[in-house]
C-alpha cells in the first residue's frame, strides 16, 4: 500500500507460491520462469525479419521487453502497449514507473551489448521510432 494503490491479495499459485517477487525471493522465482525463458537469437532474429516491413514499434512490439528490473536499485520501470500497469505493483520500498527503459536506461543499467535491437551498430528501435513518427504526422 505504500504506493498509494490497495491491491487486491493474489493467489500466490500464479506466482509459483512467491506472494511478493523482491530482492530476497527474486531467484527463486527466476528459476520457476526459467521454463518461460526466449533465447535473445529468438528476439533478435525475429527482430531482423519482420523490421523491413514494419512501419513502426507497434509492428514488432512483441519482441521487445516490457519490464526492467534493477533489483540492486529497488527500481521497475514498464513499458507495455496494454494489460495490467505493471509499474504500480511493486514491493514496499521499491520504485515503479512507467518509462521507456530500452532507450532511457542508462548504459551502466542496460549495457549496449545487452540491447539486441541495436544489431551491427544500428539501433532498430529507434529507426521504428522515427518511422512511426512520420505515420503519426501523415494523420
Amino acid at each position: 500500500m505504500d504506493a498509494g494503490i490497495d491491491v487486491p491479495d493474489a493467489d500466490p499459485n500464479e506466482r509459483f507460491g512467491i506472494p511478493v517477487v523482491n530482492e530476497r525471493t527474486m531467484n527463486q522465482f527466476l528459476t520457476e520462469m526459467e521454463q518461460y525463458k526466449i533465447e535473445r537469437s529468438k528476439l533478435e532474429n525475429g527482430l531482423k525479419l519482420r523490421f523491413p516491413e514494419a512501419t513502426s514499434w507497434w509492428d514488432v512490439g512483441k519482441f521487445f521487453p516490457i519490464m526492467f528490473v534493477n533489483c540492486d536499485k529497488r527500481h521497475v520501470a514498464a513499458l507495455y502497449p496494454f494489460g495490467a500497469r505493471m509499474e504500480r505493483y511493486v514491493p514496499d520500498g521499491w520504485i515503479g514507473e512507467f518509462d521507456d527503459f530500452a532507450n532511457n536506461a542508462s548504459e551502466e543499467d542496460l549495457p549496449i551489448q545487452e540491447r539486441f535491437w541495436i544489431q551491427e551498430g544500428v539501433d532498430l528501435l529507434a529507426i521504428l521510432n522515427a518511422r512511426g513518427g512520420k505515420l503519426s504526422e501523415n494523420d
